[in-house]
């Protein structure tokens, strides 16, 4: 079973490297006029800072909201990006 320390550390790098996606998305929006995610980005930076904060719950012994974030983060995850994504890779070819 993996353990709640190494999790959350695997969390807080997933957060961070998808926010560094979603920058370097909003950069290159900005010079060439096509992002590379399809999501929108502003609402995608916000979710997850938002998912983030989450991530220090447990810190404070919040473990039961931090679960219950953990699955609104997976429905918004899965619902948003994951999907607007592939749909767009599927349509480009």
């Amino acid at each position: 079973m993996l353990k709640l320390s190494l999790l959350l550390r695997m969390q807080v790098i997933f957060a961070a490297a998808s926010l560094i996606y979603l920058v370097f998305s909003a950069i290159l929006s900005h010079i060439t006029g096509e992002p590379l995610s399809a999501a929108a980005i502003g609402p995608s930076i916000a979710m997850f800072v938002a998912y983030l904060s989450c991530l220090f719950l447990p810190q404070i012994g919040q473990i039961g909201c931090y679960r219950i974030a953990m699955v609104v983060a997976v429905i918004l995850f899965g619902g948003g990006g994951v999907i607007g994504n592939v749909t767009r890779y599927l349509d480009s070819g």
